[in-house]
C-alpha cells in the first residue's frame, strides 16, 4: 500500500514545508550491524546514491564499526557511474579522442541478400556527428516524456535528461518550458519538432562547450564506466520503444535526414544491445 503525502502529515511524520522524496527504485535494506543498514536508491536523474538506515536504538558508536563497508559500497558506486553528471560529456569527449564513433558501412563484396553485409566501423567523429546524436537523443527523451501517462517515473527521468542536456549546452533557461511545450505540441500532432541535422541546440555553442570540456577533461580522467552507463540508459529508452518512435517521426517528416542518419542509428542500436546485454559465456 502506498502512503500519500497527506497521510504522512496526518500521522505527524511529515512536517509542514518538508518535501517527500520518491525514488524511482530502491533496494531492500541490507543490515551491516544490528542497528545500521544501507540501501541503494536511484533518483529521477538515473543516478544511484546510498542511504544509511538507522533506528531508534542506533548509537554513535555503531557507525565506526561499519564505516569500512559503507566506504566500499561508495567506491563501487563511483566506479560504476562516475562522480557527477559529466558522464555524458566524458563519453563524447572520449569518442572524439579515441575514435569510438560507430557507424554501419556496407561491404560491396558481400551479396545483397546477406544480412551481414553491413559492418560496424569505428572512426574519430567530427563535432557535427556528436551534435546530430545529441539532437536525436533530445527527441527520444521528449517522446518518452510525452507518454507520461504510461509511466510517470520514466517520464520524469526523460524530462531530466532532456533538461540536463539542454542546460549543459547553455540553452537559455527561461526558454526551456516554452520549447518543451511547443515541442510536445508538435509530437502530439505527428510532427517532428526539429531536423536533427540542425536541431534545437545552437551548433556553435555545442562545439564551444565541447572544446571547453576537452581542456578540462583529459584522457586520464575519463571514467570507463561512463560509456557503459550511457549505453544502459539508452537501452532503457530503446526497450520502451522511444528510439523506434523517434526514427519513424524523422522518416515521416524529414525523409532525407532519415536516410542519412539511419546507418549511424542502426550502429548505435547494435552497440547498445551488444554492450549492455549480459554475456552467456
Amino acid at each position: 500500500m502506498k502512503i500519500t503525502d497527506s497521510q504522512l502529515k496526518a500521522f505527524g511524520l511529515l512536517e509542514e514545508g518538508e518535501e517527500v522524496y520518491h525514488p524511482v527504485w530502491a533496494t531492500q535494506v541490507r543490515f551491516l550491524s544490528e542497528h545500521v543498514g544501507l540501501r541503494k536508491v536511484a533518483g529521477d536523474d538515473g543516478r544511484l546514491s546510498i542511504e544509511i538506515v538507522i533506528d531508534s536504538q542506533t548509537d554513535k558508536k555503531d557507525i565506526p564499526g561499519v564505516w569500512a563497508e559503507i566506504v566500499t559500497e561508495m567506491e563501487e558506486m563511483v566506479a560504476r557511474q562516475g562522480h557527477d553528471l559529466s558522464d555524458y560529456f566524458q563519453e563524447i569527449l572520449h569518442e572524439l579522442a579515441g575514435g569510438n564513433y560507430a557507424t554501419l558501412v556496407e561491404n560491396p563484396e558481400i551479396p545483397q541478400d546477406d544480412p551481414f553485409r553491413f559492418q560496424l566501423v569505428r572512426r574519430k567523429p567530427e563535432y557535427r556527428d556528436l551534435f546530430i546524436d545529441a539532437n536525436f537523443d533530445l527527441l527520444v527523451f521528449l517522446i518518452r516524456y510525452s507518454k507520461k501517462q504510461e509511466n510517470e517515473d520514466m517520464a520524469g527521468l526523460a524530462r531530466h535528461y532532456f533538461w540536463n542536456l539542454l542546460h549543459n549546452f547553455h540553452y537559455p533557461e527561461p526558454d526551456f518550458e516554452e520549447l518543451l511545450n511547443a515541442a510536445l505540441e508538435d509530437i502530439f500532432e505527428g510532427r517532428c519538432p526539429w531536423d536533427i541535422y540542425y536541431g534545437t541546440i545552437d551548433f556553435e555553442k555545442f562545439k564551444n562547450r565541447l572544446e571547453h570540456l576537452r581542456k578540462r577533461y583529459t584522457e586520464a580522467s575519463y571514467n570507463p564506466a561512463s560509456k557503459k552507463n550511457i549505453l544502459t540508459v539508452n537501452r532503457l529508452f530503446l526497450i520502451w520503444g522511444d528510439f523506434r518512435d523517434a526514427q519513424e517521426l524523422i522518416e515521416k517528416n524529414y525523409p532525407s535526414t532519415y536516410t542519412r542518419y539511419k546507418p549511424r542509428l542502426d550502429a548505435r542500436i547494435a552497440e547498445i544491445l551488444q554492450e549492455t546485454t549480459p554475456s552467456t559465456e
